[in-house]
């Protein structure tokens, strides 16, 4: 079930811990029309020594690249403690982590600006292939195109 709500005329959409995992969320959210996601995570990898030392590069690549894809913010909330695993991250729509939390209690504040222009060279073709349209050129005729088989 995917849930929306608005404030102040931003869509937000919500996201919990392990469905990161699956990209067909967002892009459902994409879809929905949502400005950013609320993403808590709960991550705590006590038996992982290599891994209580350090930043987990996981918890800050997979909301850069979802919202650097869909064009949305991203708010990624984990607790604080000295065996966090994933890090608490602030993404903007080009993928740029502007704020970041880890392994101590922070309160992040940050703005989402729908004015913002964060360059994406395919927004003009963004909701063409999100309604299935995967060329803006007329269609190829040309066998090699419809039998792969031959050269």
């Amino acid at each position: 079930h995917l849930t929306t709500f608005k404030v102040n005329g931003v869509c937000f959409g919500i996201i919990i811990c392990y469905d990161t995992w699956f990209v067909e969320l967002y892009r459902e959210y994409k879809k929905l029309g949502v400005d950013c996601i609320l993403h808590s995570i709960y991550s705590n990898y006590r038996d992982f020594s290599d891994r209580t030392n350090k930043e987990n590069t996981e918890d800050t690549s997979f909301p850069q690249t979802h919202a650097r894809v869909n064009r949305f913010w991203i708010s990624s909330s984990n607790y604080a403690d000295k065996y966090q695993d994933a890090t608490s991250t602030w993404t903007e729509p080009n993928g740029h982590v502007t704020s970041l939390s880890f392994k101590r209690a922070s309160v992040m504040v940050n703005e989402i600006d729908l004015t913002a222009n964060h360059w994406d060279p395919s927004s003009p073709y963004r909701d063409l292939a999100l309604k299935g349209i995967l060329t803006n050129g007329k269609k190829n005729r040309d066998p090699r195109s419809t039998d792969r088989t031959i050269l």
